[in-house]
């Protein structure tokens, strides 16, 4: 839990920096629902992983099966999070086609 913790509470704020610096800023509340779900799926999928691998063993040998199955899914989305496309992030950049909300007075 602990391990889960620092992992999490590290790259947290660089994830979210990294998705409101590459969506429009029309766009940000889905874009950050969105990677609040995944997160969330990819939490349960993960325990359900690792917990369907050790199932009702007595022994630590299907534990030390599900924390290698783990290790290979978090290198294949450290590999998949390196392939994908880069973008720039806006810097003083043009928002003039964010939509905009008037109050009548």
């Amino acid at each position: 839990m602990g391990l889960s913790g620092v992992g999490l509470g590290g790259s947290a704020p660089s994830l979210i920096t990294t998705v409101a610096n590459t969506v429009d800023p029309s766009d940000l509340g889905v874009a950050n629902a969105a990677q609040q779900m995944v997160a969330q799926i990819g939490v349960v999928a993960g325990i359900q992983m690792l917990s369907t691998i050790q199932g009702g063993s007595d022994s630590s040998g299907p534990f030390v099966v599900a924390y290698l199955v783990g290790g290979v899914a978090a290198v294949v989305g450290v590999i998949g999070a390196g392939a994908v496309a880069r973008r720039r992030p806006r810097v003083g950049g043009d928002y003039s086609s964010a939509p905009t909300t008037r109050r009548s007075a």
